[in-house]
């Protein structure tokens, strides 16, 4: 006797949904990040966890002055790309706030 689809796609825990399923599902939740800036300073701003990197760096420009195309951000120092977003670390899947180092090229 063939399973039905419902079965077949019946999980018990989160462990057990794929990556990419489990990023779509958290992509619209918001998350507040204290930037660690290199003067010192650690402002606080939110963003939707799907918002891309390169956005974000807009953000630290035009409300902190420092240049788009110098800035690094490390997330427990792993380097976070510009063509990405927020959801493709999944560290921070289901947190309601992390730590984003920002450093000056």
């Amino acid at each position: 006797m063939a399973t039905g689809f419902k079965e077949r796609i019946k999980l018990k825990s989160a462990d057990q949904i794929p990556h990419t399923q489990r990023e779509d599902e958290y992509a619209s939740d918001e998350i507040d990040v204290t930037f660690h800036l290199p003067d010192g300073s650690q402002p606080v701003h939110k963003f939707r966890v799907a918002q891309l990197v390169d956005f974000i760096k807009l953000v630290l420009q035009e409300k902190h002055g420092l240049k788009f195309a110098s800035q690094v951000f490390l997330l427990n120092g792993t380097p976070m790309p510009d063509p990405l977003s927020l959801n493709d670390f999944p560290q921070i899947i289901g947190k309601p706030k992390i730590d984003i180092e920002v450093k000056m090229s």
